[in-house]
């Protein structure tokens, strides 16, 4: 199942943060948030929390960092911001790392680079991909007829949430949501007569 995250943004007020999660709780699959916001996102959400101590899943700043998490048993995940080509190294570093999460921000260029990672870590970690709009969902979802395992929304309003929502969970691009989509109910039947 393709996944749904959201980063609260740390420079809204307490309120701010509480109100959004509320809003998007029944959309979302996971949140990424800071360290001081892990106590107030806990009290609403019982999910996955990311974040640099105190959450689910631990938010890791290098491949060292995956490794000693991992070599503790933690699950984690790393947030990349891809600038170059260059930067593609650092996801393979993490994927050695055996990170479960890896979430990247593209910045001008997205479908060729997000090509390439689906092909790089397919069946070895969740890649998500930072978006900003249902259109950019729905892309980064059917790349390469495969699509990324999840998408990462940040800075968002719960309607576009619900909306970037509706879209993650009705795409089917894998030959297991095809599956699922395509049973049919049999039932036993008794030949009456042929001619």
């Amino acid at each position: 199942m393709r996944e749904l995250w959201l980063k609260i943004d740390p420079s809204s007020t307490s309120e701010a943060k509480s109100d959004i999660v509320k809003a998007t709780a029944k959309y979302c699959d996971g949140y990424v948030v800071m360290d001081e916001d892990v106590e107030l996102i806990r009290k609403i959400w019982s999910g996955k929390l990311a974040s640099k101590r105190g959450g689910d899943i631990f938010l890791v700043e290098s491949p060292q960092e995956a490794l000693e998490a991992k070599s503790e048993g933690k699950p984690c995940m790393a947030l990349v911001h891809l600038k170059s080509p260059k930067d593609l190294e650092t996801v393979s570093e993490y994927l050695e790392a055996s990170c479960d999460y890896i979430a990247v921000k593209c910045e001008d260029w997205r479908v060729i680079p997000v090509e390439n990672l689906i092909a790089q870590t397919r069946g070895k970690t969740k890649l998500l991909v930072f978006v900003s709009s249902i259109e950019e969902a729905k892309l980064m979802l059917e790349t390469l007829e495969i699509g990324v395992d999840g998408v990462l929304v940040e800075k968002a309003k719960a309607n576009a949430v619900e909306s970037i929502c509706q879209v993650v969970k009705s795409t089917r691009t894998r030959v297991t949501e095809l599956e699922e989509v395509e049973r049919l109910r049999l039932i036993v039947a008794k030949v009456a007569e042929t001619r």
